[in-house]
């Protein structure tokens, strides 16, 4: 999968990427407030504790930088993106 910066680091597979999308994707079907708030906070907190959460893997590993959270948050926006889409064509 494309991100805006280099990949960094390698642990962060495809998984992770499309949960991401369909979480985006997940906030314009429903149009969840909810939804976007937890991805905010989720992401933040990450950031500003400078951790690295791997749900699925039940982890947490130290390091975090800003290049990460913003292909993190370009998923999230991937996401949105195509289903305000499809949306817009369906109506």
């Amino acid at each position: 999968m494309g991100h805006i910066f280099t990949k960094q680091y390698p642990e962060y597979d495809a998984k992770y990427t499309i949960s991401h999308i369909l979480h985006g994707a997940a906030i314009c079907a429903l149009q969840s407030n909810f939804l976007l708030g937890y991805a905010v906070a989720y992401q933040g907190c990450q950031y500003m504790f400078n951790v690295r959460i791997y749900i699925p893997d039940r982890r947490i590993e130290e390091g975090h930088n800003i290049k990460h959270l913003v292909n993190k948050v370009s998923e999230y926006l991937v996401g949105y993106a195509i289903t305000h889409g499809i949306m817009m064509y369906l109506k």
